[in-house]
């Protein structure tokens, strides 16, 4: 199911937070996107205290979110690695790790894509102040931003 990783391709970004499209960061990347497709992976999404959601993925639950498909991802990886906190020489110290996942489009077929879930830092922080999203479906409507847990 997940992946390191080791090699940027394929282009597809799978989102399931503040990257998704109406949400308050897809401005970042909203230029780069050629084609979004409706899609679910398996894992267990959370809310955290910070206003932001993490996944966990693993082989139960469902995960919805999008599928971006970025032609050259490879050329803004790096951006995507900071918003994410992701420090691909010190994997250890970051809040997200970028993973590569098997999604289901809406369309039926299954695409293999990138995707920031839960780092060691977080993972710490899941078992005592994280909120686990019912249904798998966050929006910043849904978790207005907190401001102290």
């Amino acid at each position: 199911m997940l992946r390191p990783d080791p090699e940027i391709p394929p282009g597809w970004l799978f989102v399931y937070g503040t990257l998704k499209k109406g949400e308050v960061a897809h401005h970042l990347i909203e230029r780069f996107i050629a084609r979004i497709v409706p899609a679910t992976v398996r894992g267990t999404l959370y809310h955290l205290p910070y206003g932001y959601p993490v996944i966990v993925p693993e082989n139960r639950g469902i995960v919805h979110g999008e599928l971006f498909f970025i032609p050259n991802l490879s050329q803004i990886i790096e951006l995507l690695d900071d918003y994410e906190d992701y420090n691909s020489e010190n994997s250890a110290e970051s809040l997200f790790i970028r993973v590569m996942v098997e999604a289901k489009g809406s369309d039926g077929r299954y695409y293999y894509a990138w995707t920031y879930a839960a780092g060691e830092k977080l993972k710490k922080v899941l078992q005592k102040r994280a909120i686990p999203v019912t249904g798998g479906v966050w929006t910043s409507q849904r978790f207005a931003p907190a401001t102290k847990f």
